[in-house]
């Protein structure tokens, strides 16, 4: 029963507890033995007393602690690996037996006794013992983790201090001694490797992955013991709850029902806001905030229905108690449904979920999500994450249409930035007045020159950014839950050819969430990049009737589009359009641009062509680079590159004038509305191929000094061309280069040669992302044959280890395009967003539009895509694989970089082989 396996798992947890404590009391009582020994020995040594060595003053320069034997203190060795194997068994054992009850919430009728049971032992496994710091210390706080992890410093080595000072201090002490060495401990930092592996060897050690897994395994079981739209079976008649869908504990509007809500007072008393006794029972409420979510939720079919703010109709404000006669008794169901919407947004709960319970819930399964193993019947391998998402994509969704729906959607970051330092302001003020006044009645005044206090940002509660956080998190984690996020609607198509009745078929709608964000989109810039976020999020949803044409992506192409609207038609504002994403990162292109600040000239960019069409379509990239034309001379130096024409006329151009470049980088809200909007995007065309054309015809009028002018025009890949060689993130490099690849996919069963996979060949070689004349000397000395380039060649200021090994043989210049950032920004954090994006977009274009043989003819004396090539095979993957020579191995921070990485690479050396065109064999007869 529910009962028992409750009871059990708190009595091995209470049983683990008292053997912990035990086992912490017999080691903290060995330690102090052991310190008291060990001072009270160099207490001894200090005072100078007998020693066994001849020779040496008072304890130093003996091997053994006077009066004491080497054998004195024994050493108690400890068989940690049986340790550990203990606790991995008795956590194994313990997940086993809450993913027990779990299988049991989702598809039986829990009673609320159960279930109060349930979240006592989620409070009382975070909390732990009172033995802090070790195993059964609960789950750490996460602010701040300063407490939880390893000290940073080493052990204290021994370092022998030969100062003035200190011989002259030791020759008054011992003048009938000769001075010896004083061996002063000095502290020493760890390797930050080691001590990132020292914590994780110690969250291990105390068991709190596995007792995070287990708590939200527990979680997940009270949300679904909390559902009320599913159809729960009833343990006593061993079939469906007599009222079909909804939940025994709060069953739905019937006569037998008690109106006074009684039956829920067990699970009211732990999960009630206002009970400020149970609050201060959790040392983690964010964890306990979350469990308000199902229960608000559960608690929404007793409150009386709301609409939006927006919506028609008066509807009875469910705050009064005598709206609904389920709020007489003991509690006021809809107070305490908004105090549950608010307590979970204050404590950050939303955070925690997408931060810690989503990704403790495990992978999904590969064989379950591919269609083709769905379709040969052998998707039955489905794995509890599958269950636990859904589980959590449906409470979230239901959740969100309950702020929409309730009027309590939470503010913006920004709008909370504001408010609190308005309050800062007004406090100041006050403070100012008071002061002013005491002066004035002769009373002593402290001046206080500090100003207004800065806001706390630890002090934020989860706004409107974190809400869709965790949209974007689950639907990232499980495509298939995005569906969850719309609305589904039941359509009738007539067949009138044949008389036949009408068809019902099912489509995707615009939520109640959707239609209000784009509202307040249209009303509040600050939700446009959390309106965008969300579009990009369903943008991954299939189509209800299993058909691409009517997926997520789809959709959303058919509002930005104009073919379809999500709200009526307004004359208040102005839908947001394809165009309108385009040219917000034509901005940011602008704006990112090293400009040389002269006022009277603007720089022609990469993104400009003309909009004039011949016969002879010319290469838009002689319009800046000055290559590719008639007038070029036939004098081909690889020493010039097109990137290197291009920034000697703008050095020369700027040197002339006297003006310097100024660089811009990224802030935060630009780094959001980037990632928003190249997500988007690159979400859409992987699923949408009209979006992709769309798209890609897009054109935007350059804007001139006298308006508009009707002359050039920014193309779609030109504009994310262009926005790739300015610095940007490595995060937001790899989701261009990943936008990009996408718009050029082709259509199922398109085997032509595309003609944008072309231009993007050659916008790529433009931008010069691999630096082909400085790799060139480098790739028989990385695959591994040939000599080391000269010192020279590679910065002599690069960091070395033992044994004169460099971390990169590349010098730290942007010159190097790819390299420098794959060597030296990304190397560094150990991730490799900007490479692995780069990798997907030469596997595309090797896939859509083959290998050039002319790429690169107009200044290289070996044209074609063999550099390209050669920068995988001969760079990326020896570093991945740990195979290079010469060099110290690639840092990764999780095996999975390494494994995308690798096959990222791999996936490159496969599309070349696939699509090499063997030669055909002559015949020997003629």
């Amino acid at each position: 029963s529910m009962e028992g396996l409750a009871r059990g798992l708190r009595a091995e947890e209470e049983e683990r507890r008292r053997r912990r404590s035990a086992a912490a009391a017999n080691a903290n009582a060995n330690a102090n033995a052991n310190a008291n020994a060990a001072w009270n020995n160099a207490n001894s040594n200090v005072a100078g007393g007998p020693s066994s060595s001849t020779g040496g003053f008072g304890g130093f320069g003996t091997s053994h602690p006077v009066g004491t034997d080497s054998t004195t203190t024994p050493s108690v060795e400890k068989n940690l690996d049986m340790e550990y194997a203990l606790l991995s068994f008795a956590g194994m054992q313990r997940h086993i037996a809450a993913e027990c009850l779990f299988y049991l919430a989702y598809h039986a009728q829990l009673t609320a006794e159960e279930v109060a049971s349930t979240i006592d032992l989620i409070r009382d496994l975070t909390n732990g013992s009172d033995v802090a710091g070790g195993v059964g210390g609960g789950l750490p706080r996460l602010d701040p983790l300063v407490e939880d992890v390893p000290p940073v410093y080493g052990e204290v080595p021994m370092m022998t201090a030969t100062t003035a000072s200190v011989q002259g201090f030791m020759s008054q002490q011992h003048p009938q001694q000769p001075w010896q060495t004083w061996n002063v401990p000095v502290p020493k930092l760890k390797d930050p490797k080691e001590w990132e592996e020292e914590w994780i060897a110690n969250l291990w050690g105390k068991g709190q992955p596995s007792l995070l897994q287990c708590v939200s395994t527990l979680i997940m079981t009270v949300m679904c013991a909390l559902d009320a739209r599913q159809v729960l079976m009833d343990r006593e008649t061993h079939g469906p709850n007599s009222f079909g869908a909804g939940n025994a504990l709060l069953p739905p509007h019937s006569d037998t029902s008690d109106p006074s809500m009684n039956g829920l007072q067990p699970i009211h008393t732990r999960l009630d806001p206002e009970n400020k006794d149970t609050e201060r029972q959790w040392k983690r409420c964010d964890i306990w905030g979350v469990l308000f979510l199902p229960y608000a939720l559960l608690l929404r079919n007793s409150v009386v229905p709301l609409t939006s703010p927006r919506g028609s109709g008066s509807v009875p404000s469910p705050l009064s108690p005598d709206a609904n006669p389920r709020t007489r008794g003991t509690m006021d169901a809809a107070k305490t449904f908004t105090d549950c919407l608010t307590a979970a947004s204050q404590y950050k709960s939303l955070t925690f979920a997408r931060l810690s319970l989503l990704p403790s819930l495990g992978l999904p399964s590969t064989r379950s999500h591919h269609k083709d193993v769905v379709s040969m019947g052998r998707g039955d391998d489905v794995s509890i994450f599958d269950f636990y998402i859904s589980v959590l994509a449906e409470c979230t969704a239901q959740f969100m249409d309950v702020l929409c729906a309730s009027g309590n959607l939470p503010i913006t970051q920004q709008m909370w930035f504001d408010e609190e330092n308005n309050t800062a302001q007004v406090e100041w003020k006050r403070v100012e007045e008071k002061n002013y006044y005491d002066v004035l009645w002769g009373k002593t005044v402290v001046e206080d020159a500090s100003g207004p206090r800065e806001v706390d940002i630890l002090d934020r509660p989860d706004c409107l950014e974190d809400v869709f956080a965790l949209v974007s998190s689950v639907c990232s984690a499980s495509p298939e839950s995005s569906k969850a996020f719309w609305k589904i609607v039941e359509e009738e198509l007539e067949l009138t050819e044949d008389g036949s009745s009408p068809v019902t078929t099912f489509r995707l709608a615009p939520s109640r969430c959707m239609r209000l964000l784009e509202t307040k989109r249209s009303d509040n810039d600050s939700t446009l990049l959390v309106f965008l976020s969300f579009l990009a999020s369903l943008a991954l949803s299939d189509g209800v009737e299993e058909n691409d044409t009517d997926n997520g992506a789809s959709m959303v192409h058919s509002f930005l589009s104009g073919e379809k609207s999500i709200n009526a038609p307004s004359d208040r504002h102005a839908p947001f359009t394809w165009s309108n994403a385009i040219s917000a990162i034509r901005w940011y292109a602008e704006e990112l641009s090293p400009e040389v600040k002269d006022e009277g000239s603007k720089r022609d960019r990469l993104r400009r062509s003309p909009t004039t069409t011949t016969d002879t379509v010319p290469n838009p990239t002689s319009y800046y680079y000055g290559v590719g034309d008639d007038t070029e001379s036939n004098d081909r130096d690889e020493a010039s590159t097109p990137n290197d024409t291009h920034r000697s006329q703008s050095s020369s151009s700027s040197s002339s004038k006297g003006k310097t470049p100024s660089t811009k980088e990224l802030d935060e809200v630009g780094k959001n509305a980037l990632t928003s909007l190249l997500s988007l995007i690159s979400n859409v065309a992987a699923r949408c191929p009209a979006a992709r054309e769309y798209i890609l015809d897009i054109q935007l009028p350059v804007p001139g000094t006298d308006g508009v002018s009707d002359i050039l025009q920014d193309g779609c890949l030109e504009i994310l061309f262009s926005l790739l060689t300015t610095e940007i993130p490595p995060d937001i490099r790899g989701l261009t280069f990943m936008a990009i690849a996408n718009l050029l996919q082709s259509k199922p069963g398109d085997t032509g040669k595309s003609p944008m996979g072309k231009k993007a060949w050659e916008l790529m070689e433009c931008c010069q992302f691999v630096p082909v004349k400085y790799l060139s000397r480098y790739s028989s000395f990385a695959a591994g044959a040939g000599s080391a380039p000269s010192m020279s060649m590679y910065n002599r200021n690069q960091p070395r280890d033992d044994g004169d090994v460099p971390n990169s043989y590349f010098p730290k210049t942007a010159d190097y395009g790819m390299i420098y950032i794959f060597e030296h920004v990304e190397g560094v954090v150990g991730t490799y967003p900007a490479t692995e994006g780069f990798l997907y977009l030469l596997t595309t274009l090797i896939k859509v539009a083959g290998c050039p043989s002319d790429l690169g003819s107009h200044w290289r004396l070996r044209p074609g895509c063999s550099p390209y090539i050669e920068y995988v095979t001969d760079f990326i993957l020896p570093r991945a694989s740990g195979t290079a020579r010469h060099v110290k191995p690639l840092p990764f921070l999780t095996v999975a970089d390494e494994g995308r990485l690798t096959s990222r690479a791999l996936e490159v050396v496969e599309a070349v082989l696939v699509r090499y065109v063997v030669p055909l064999a002559l015949d020997r007869a003629t």
